[in-house]
């Protein structure tokens, strides 16, 4: 008779541990998909960040939003402790590409595609999810994306390349 309450009260024992872990489990998973679209409504791809009219360049975002953009973009996960400061449109062989500026001597350029409005001539400039960072080519035209989208131009020294997308769930 006592095994018989001994085992009853193992089983039960094992079933409460079984669901407490798995409790645990779906709370981690919620945790980490909400820092997921924390990150992606604070994404910066694919959004007009400044545009174009008269040979003017005029920003649409402003410099916190677009630092903190940026910085999601390459730290993600903020494994880094990435601060941008700065960020500035320029253009390099009649490409635009936003190059921001960190706090320990990083840049990193990102390349922006072109989107003409037809209707008043202004071309709005929009995050193309790739990004180049450097600290040894930072005063040069090296590590810069590519047109193709797939590589950064060559530097003599770090370049690292970061390549984002962000894809949003419809909800029904």
């Amino acid at each position: 008779m006592k095994k018989h309450y001994l085992k009853t009260f193992f089983f039960y024992l094992f079933l409460a541990f079984i669901f407490s872990c798995s409790s645990d489990d779906i709370k981690n998973k919620n945790s980490l998909q909400d820092e997921i679209n924390s990150k992606a409504e604070s994404s910066i791809i694919g959004k007009k960040i400044a545009s174009i009219k008269n040979g003017n360049i005029r920003l649409l975002a402003s410099d916190t939003s677009i630092n903190k953009g940026v910085k999601n973009l390459i730290d993600p996960s903020d494994q880094n402790n990435i601060s941008y400061n700065r960020s500035t449109i320029v253009n390099i062989d009649n490409m635009y590409y936003l190059r921001s500026y960190s706090n320990d001597g990083l840049v990193t350029t990102t390349l922006l595609e072109e989107e003409e409005e037809s209707n008043n001539g202004e071309v709005n400039l929009l995050v193309a999810g790739i990004s180049c960072t450097s600290k040894a080519c930072s005063g040069t035209n090296g590590c810069v994306p590519n047109a193709n989208k797939k590589s950064c131009s060559s530097c003599l020294g770090d370049c690292t390349k970061t390549v984002t997308s962000v894809e949003y769930e419809e909800e029904f």
